[in-house]
């Protein structure tokens, strides 16, 4: 699944510099390695994080581009109903992932560092999607 609309890979990619990486993307992936179900459940987080950071970019190109039809009756809401809920999910998928790595016996620090707030899982997940397309784009991950 890993995909984003090259425009919103782009606007991703150049709000970039914004964010502070609190939990490197490779940490928690190294956390993961070698377990199918860990490995699973990472993938399904990177997921969501994509569709999140999606979610936010059209949110603002909508908002920005064509603001007559952003603001027109329902519009708006169906639009901010959709990114509440793939941020749902991406907050149930972090969640999910840090509580198997901790009943595996594995590392999931990275967690706690990330915090519980919405703004705060909100940003970490653009963060992780900025840095699972940088790294791909490498061939890191």
């Amino acid at each position: 699944m890993h995909a984003l609309s090259i425009e919103d890979k782009n606007r991703l990619t150049q709000t970039s510099s914004r964010f502070k990486i609190i939990a490197p993307l490779e940490e928690i992936k190294s956390e993961c390695e070698g377990n199918e179900i860990l490995t699973e459940l990472f993938e399904n987080m990177i997921d969501f994080a994509l569709r999140y950071a999606e979610s936010v970019c059209r949110w603002q190109r909508m908002a920005v581009e064509t603001p007559d039809e952003f603001d027109a009756i329902g519009t708006r809401q169906a639009i901010e109903d959709t990114r509440r809920t793939v941020h749902n999910a991406f907050i149930e998928h972090v969640n999910i992932l840090s509580r198997t790595l901790v009943r595996q016996g594995r590392k999931a620090e990275w967690r706690g560092r990330v915090g519980h707030d919405r703004a705060a899982l909100g940003r970490f997940a653009i963060v992780i999607a900025f840095e699972y397309i940088k790294t791909t784009e490498g061939g890191n991950v």
